[in-house]
């Protein structure tokens, strides 16, 4: 019965889902609805698929470089305050609350760069027009899950493709978890590929044939392929948790879009897990959730994720030790060097 429910669904829902997609598409490339021009540089960091790409390990990384590149450029971040308090844009501000209020991932992007500007809120337009109304000294804009926001007219165009993923996540709900039509990858400029430490071959390669036919019948398109690797387990109280590989059994927890890859990249490392906790994307870690996983923990030494981390200023000092492990982005040097060509070419610097 399920299934039947589903294959109706899918028959219905699917066609109109990309209906209305190509119809939005149409409006804006037609100008009837209007796009927000502003008079710097913007870069989107987006994807054509719901969630868990690697869009923040990638933001952290690019900012690394962008500040590498020219230390004295005013970076601006914009990122929705998704699942957060504030309905109005603002500039993110670090406290106990700063989590619930802007959201996560704004936190987490301001707390690793003070020197950069994140403003969160429910419109990135709208947050765009204010940073730049408050920070008008601002030299470039890099919009967090801007491909799909038309509203906004970008400059340069990066999209994340997640290679580890089962090739069904490429189709259109409900079956999968598609945005817009695959070869919307047309728009882009660079195009990264994440997660290839653990890629699936079929979808690995399937993307990679469609981006060379994308290529072929225009513009060359910048494939990128990067890993995601565990940095060193850091502790509330900053100190490293030294000989941390295969050495003692943890309690993990993870509310991530794929959890269990984070689960899986540990196993990797050979740590002996002695409990998973999968939970939603973006939980709210309230005094509730803390007491739980502190029971469910018994005593363990506990390891999780920077996302989360930011959300857990409450958990307590006598509580069981918690770590926090950095996901942090791997490219080759030799594409650092075309991404940065690649943005000088378009006068980024």
């Amino acid at each position: 019965m399920k299934k039947k429910i589903s294959l109706i669904f899918t028959k219905i829902l699917t066609p109109l889902f990309v209906l209305l997609t190509k119809v939005r598409l149409f409006l804006y490339k037609k100008k009837i609805l209007k796009s927000i021009k502003v008079k710097i540089p913007v870069l989107s960091i987006g994807n054509i698929s719901m969630g868990g790409t690697g869009k923040t390990p990638f933001t952290l990384w690019l900012l690394n470089v962008l500040k590498k590149v020219n230390p004295e450029k005013k970076i601006g971040v914009v990122a929705r305050n998704y699942k957060a308090l504030n309905n109005k844009s603002e500039r993110v501000q670090i406290h106990i609350s700063s989590p619930l209020y802007f959201g996560d991932e704004a936190v987490l992007i301001q707390s690793k760069n003070p020197d950069v500007i994140v403003f969160s809120g429910p419109q990135k337009s709208i947050s765009a027009l204010e940073l730049l109304s408050q920070e008008p000294e601002t030299n470039i804009l890099i919009i967090d899950d801007g491909f799909q926001h038309f509203k906004l007219e970008r400059d340069l165009d990066i999209v994340l493709c997640d290679v580890s993923v089962p090739w069904s996540y490429y189709l259109f709900p409900p079956t999968g978890f598609l945005r817009e039509p695959i070869q919307s990858l047309n728009r882009s400029h660079i195009i990264i590929f994440t997660k290839c430490e653990i890629k699936n071959e079929e979808t690995y390669l399937n993307l990679k044939n469609i981006v060379q036919k994308i290529s072929l019948q225009g513009t060359q398109k910048l494939i990128i392929e990067s890993e995601q690797v565990l940095g060193e387990p850091i502790h509330f109280g900053g100190t490293l948790l030294e000989n941390w590989s295969g050495l003692k059994s943890y309690f993990v927890f993870a509310g991530l879009a794929h959890p269990e890859q984070f689960a899986q990249t540990l196993k990797n490392k050979n740590l002996t897990i002695k409990d998973f906790k999968s939970l939603p994307d973006h939980s709210l870690f309230d005094q509730s959730l803390i007491s739980k996983l502190i029971e469910e923990s018994k005593g363990s030494i506990c390891l999780t994720t920077e996302k989360d981390a930011v959300k857990l200023r409450e958990w307590p000092f006598d509580g069981p030790p918690l770590f926090v492990i950095p996901m942090q982005l791997k490219i080759d040097s030799k594409f650092e060097k075309l991404l940065i060509d690649k943005l000088k070419l378009l006068e980024f610097y």
